[in-house]
């Protein structure tokens, strides 16, 4: 759940960085457009969002085994064929 909010987060922070590097290379300061900047923000994070589960599709067939703790072990949760 942190590794999607970070990609989120930067995502979100890409229209500021080029902002920033294109008036650092074109040497002019001037206004921020802060609205354009958030919108474009806002658009790309949601883009991505619905790419990724768009794409990003499980097993939707298998069966979810939760963790468990077995022989003083945590085992992991996982997917598994259902048994006919």
């Amino acid at each position: 759940m942190l590794r999607i909010a970070i990609i989120n987060l930067a995502l979100f922070l890409v229209p500021f960085a080029l902002y920033l590097l294109w008036t650092t290379v074109r040497g002019k300061r001037s206004d921020m457009p802060f609205y354009w900047l958030v919108g474009s923000g806002v658009a790309l994070v949601l883009v991505a969002m619905i790419a990724f589960a768009q794409f990003e599709t499980g097993d939707v067939t298998g069966q979810y085994e939760p963790p468990r703790f077995e022989d003083g072990e945590i085992v992991p949760g996982r997917v598994v064929e259902p048994v006919e």
